[in-house]
C-alpha cells in the first residue's frame, strides 16, 4: 500500500503474474476493480520488486488449483476462507498489533491506530512533494 499507492483491496488481489519487467524497470500490472481499469501498470522500485518476487516464489511453492485457483499472492491456504485473499480488516488489525507491540504513538502520545487507506494518502503526498500534478 505504501510503496505503490494501491487500495488495500487491489493489493490483496494481486496475482502471481503481477510483476513485470520492462526496459530494466519493474512494474505492477493489475486490474483495478473499483474504477474498472484493466491492465493498469504502476512503476515500482527494486525493493518492492524483490519483495514481490519472494511472495511469488512462495506462491509457486504452496499454491495449487485446490487452495488457490485464482492465483492470489496474499491468499489463505486453509480454513473457512481457503482460496480467498486476506481481508482488509485482518490487515488493519495486524498493523494495529504492531502499534501495540512497538508502542507507536501519534504526536500527542496516544497509541496510533492504523487505517489501510492512510497508506494511499501518504503515497499521494509523496507524489505531490515530488512534483506531481494534484489531479494525477
Amino acid at each position: 500500500m505504501f510503496k505503490a499507492g494501491l487500495r488495500v483491496s487491489d493489493d490483496l488481489e494481486l496475482t502471481h503474474d503481477c510483476l513485470v519487467k520492462l526496459n530494466n524497470k519493474y512494474w505492477i500490472t493489475i486490474d483495478i476493480e473499483k474504477v474498472y481499469v484493466e491492465g493498469h501498470r504502476i512503476p515500482i522500485d527494486d525493493e518492492l520488486a524483490n519483495m514481490l518476487a519472494v511472495l511469488i516464489n512462495d506462491f509457486k511453492q504452496y499454491s495449487n488449483e485446490d487452495n488457490n485457483p485464482k492465483n492470489y499472492i496474499f491468499v489463505r491456504y486453509k480454513g473457512s476462507r481457503k482460496d480467498k485473499p486476506y481481508c482488509q480488516k485482518w490487515i488493519r488489525s495486524v498493523l494495529n498489533l504492531f502499534a501495540v507491540d512497538y508502542n507507536i504513538t501519534d504526536e500527542l502520545g496516544n497509541r496510533y491506530h492504523f487505517k489501510n487507506h492512510s497508506f494511499r494518502h501518504t503515497y499521494a503526498i509523496k507524489m505531490l512533494n515530488g512534483g506531481a500534478d494534484i489531479y494525477i
